[in-house]
């Protein structure tokens, strides 16, 4: 056998081998019923161990502290709630709320838009989250290179860094989560556009009320409710091309609560996920889309921002503990992706 026919043997054997296996096995709960109809061309394993099963967690022997980093660099557009680019430590109003939350449930959270702070090969942080990151951020933009040893001298270089901490970091039993536009981040990076679970953002519509439906029992959706428990909140809905595949869908929202579908895409389907989680690569992601409104970071121990006060906005308390809950279970503290 030539090599060209040895070559084009593997690739069927390797077709073949994917379609016995359905390749987008998820475990109990969770499931799309209309896998195979929406699936996205791209569902691809990107030479990574992928799915709920925990033989594609490996924590080498790495201990995981209480601490987790906020990371909200932009590269792109910038949500609002995230306000102007901070200073390492500063906090504006998505992450002084997620910090909020967190410190309250007892966990330390640094916030930073440093591509040099993010943990990397045998960290002792317990998870990373990316909050409504946008653009190629991973990317140390513009630093100055020695022209001796620069193939290009351009002062636009590129230092890739903190590509690879992250890339280590997980592969050392790491946990990562994504919220909101982490979906809308290095979508050119093949490695990251998997650890999203395959999913990327293609468009949304205007932000609009929109009823959000629990999927599958698990750790972070139980304090919400059991499948099939919703509940209503406004917010920016993703078309998400490519669609999340191989993961464990946690929740959705109903199409037809959505008074616009589309912005700029065709529209998505009728099975339509805001939340899922996935082993990945050595360590656990967990990702939601959810979380643009500057509303859901609201500080609920205040009255105005309880149920009959002036600012209340539905939806906030279950989306706090919705985002808790997946931060904890992305740390380790409780079951993940079971």
């Amino acid at each position: 056998m030539n090599r060209q026919h040895y070559s084009q043997a593997i690739v069927a054997a390797a077709l073949a081998l994917t379609a016995s296996t359905g390749f987008a096995a998820r475990g109990a709960g969770g499931a799309n019923p209309l896998q195979g109809t929406y699936d996205s061309m791209e569902n691809l394993t990107f030479g990574v161990c992928r799915g709920t099963d925990p033989s594609c967690y490996h924590n080498w022997g790495v201990v995981h502290n209480n601490t987790v980093v906020i990371f909200s660099r932009t590269a792109a557009e910038r949500n609002p709630s995230l306000g102007d680019p901070m200073a390492a430590g500063g906090t504006n109003v998505a992450q002084a709320g997620l910090k909020r939350i967190l410190n309250a449930a007892g966990i330390t959270a640094n916030v930073t838009e440093s591509v040099g702070s993010l943990p990397g090969l045998g960290s002792a942080t317990a998870a990373v989250i990316f909050l409504d990151t946008s653009g190629d951020v991973l990317w140390d933009h513009g630093k100055a290179v020695n022209p001796t040893f620069a193939v290009s001298t351009a002062t636009s270089a590129f230092l890739d860094a903190g590509k690879v901490n992250l890339r280590q970091y997980m592969r050392s039993g790491g946990g990562f989560v994504g919220i909101h536009n982490a979906v809308g981040t290095e979508r050119n990076w093949d490695w990251y556009v998997g650890l999203l679970g395959n999913a990327s953002a293609y468009d949304s519509a205007a932000t609009q009320p929109g009823t959000v439906q629990v999927e599958a029992t698990d750790s972070s959706t139980t304090p919400i409710g059991a499948p099939g428990a919703q509940f209503s909140v406004t917010d920016s809905f993703y078309t998400l091309v490519p669609y999340p595949t191989g993961v464990k869908y946690l929740a959705t929202v109903d199409e037809n609560s959505l008074a616009t579908k589309k912005a700029v895409h065709p529209g998505h389907g009728p099975y339509h996920p805001v939340a899922w989680c996935q082993y990945y690569d050595g360590g656990r992601s967990w990702v939601t889309t959810l979380g643009q409104n500057p509303a859901l970071w609201a500080d609920l121990s205040l009255p105005e921002n309880q149920p009959g006060g002036a600012n209340y906005f539905p939806g906030a308390a279950e989306f706090q503990k919705l985002i808790v809950n997946g931060v904890k279970s992305a740390m380790g503290l409780v079951p993940f992706c079971t």
